[in-house]
């Protein structure tokens, strides 16, 4: 015997207000308690819900754009530079005749 699906109105309309509102579909899905492989199946086995996630992301950018145009200002992430204390060696607290750097993925600053 399998067990029982989530898909039913109240989670779905519960994750798709959270899209709208402006979570991530991550967050959202970790909100509502489902994975991102359910959703992803509910994608392939609901077609309704997925255009209404389709429609849910499209209001999220809309609600997105007017933020920007009425004037606050919405987070950009900045992926081709490192943050600017990872760009300097880490000095406060070191001994100064110990050998210190911080390694950060795989370049050493």
């Amino acid at each position: 015997m399998s067990r029982p699906t989530k898909y039913n109105q109240e989670t779905t309309s519960e994750f798709l207000k959270l899209v709208e509102e402006g979570y991530t579909v991550k967050l959202a899905c970790k909100k509502t308690g489902i994975t991102d492989m359910t959703l992803s199946r509910w994608k392939k086995r609901y077609p309704d819900f997925l255009d209404a996630l389709n429609k849910a992301t499209s209001k999220q950018w809309i609600n997105i754009d007017n933020l920007h145009r009425s004037g606050i200002r919405v987070y950009k992430r900045k992926t081709n530079k490192l943050p600017s204390f990872a760009e300097k060696p880490l000095e406060s607290g070191l001994n100064a005749s110990q050998n210190y750097s911080i390694v950060i993925g795989s370049s050493r600053v």
